[in-house]
């Protein structure tokens, strides 16, 4: 496991150039669901895990529709919640792919209102990750800030319960913060895409995370999903 804590921590001293976040469009999610997160586990008590694709469903609060397109491939929404009056979130992962086990997955999220601005669900973020470096030495992270647009990649990883020496899941993230106007209403948006690999996925994950990082920051920047 040293050897992928040391290239996980290797590639976000890479430097990175020629990105930009499209000052265009949405954003923000508040809480963003990580590996072992609250809103992780709270999802996991309302999906059945022996459901078939076909039997999951959700609402489009959002008014996205029932797919959306990401860097050249069609998401499907999978899951969505309402948990509080100013908060929607709604994912989409490709087809084949569910909640309850995932390798990409695409989310919108919500916050109405104007009280959270893009810097201070940012910082927000910086603070959990800071925190998760602590326990997870595969933890790192960047921010890079456009105008009012902020956006955020990091990486987090999840031990094997019945292995501590090795890793079970290592996931990529990539948020993009923006403040929004939607029917009139001000409110916060994420933009939030998610890759995970798993066992013996990890390593050659990681080894081409270089590549996959950077194309993916520019496409995140050029995301424009719109809500209504």
């Amino acid at each position: 496991m040293k050897k992928t804590m040391l290239l996980a921590r290797k590639l976000w001293m890479l430097p990175i150039f020629c990105l930009a976040i499209n000052s265009q469009a949405c954003s923000p999610r508040q809480d963003g669901t990580r590996v072992g997160s609250q809103t992780e586990k709270l999802k996991a008590k309302a999906l059945d895990s022996t459901r078939t694709e076909d039997e999951i469903t959700a609402t489009d609060y959002l008014k996205i529709g029932d797919t959306l397109q990401f860097n050249n491939e069609t998401y499907h929404l999978r899951w969505s919640a309402h948990p509080t009056n100013p908060y929607y979130t709604q994912e989409y992962f490709p087809q084949g792919e569910t909640p309850e086990s995932y390798h990409q997955m695409f989310t919108v999220s919500v916050h109405y209102g104007e009280e959270i601005t893009p810097k201070l669900a940012v910082e927000a973020k910086v603070q959990e990750l800071n925190l998760r470096k602590l326990t997870d030495a595969c933890c790192n992270y960047k921010v890079i800030n456009n105008g009012d647009d902020y956006l955020i990649d990091f990486l987090v990883s999840q031990k094997d319960e019945k292995n501590p020496e090795l890793l079970s899941i290592v996931e990529f993230d990539v948020h993009v913060y923006r403040q929004v106007t939607i029917n009139g209403r001000k409110a916060l948006k994420l933009d939030f895409y998610s890759h995970r690999a798993y066992g013996e996925d990890i390593m050659p994950f990681l080894q081409n995370l270089t590549e996959t990082r950077a194309k993916t920051i520019v496409e995140m920047g050029k995301t424009d999903i719109q809500c209504h």
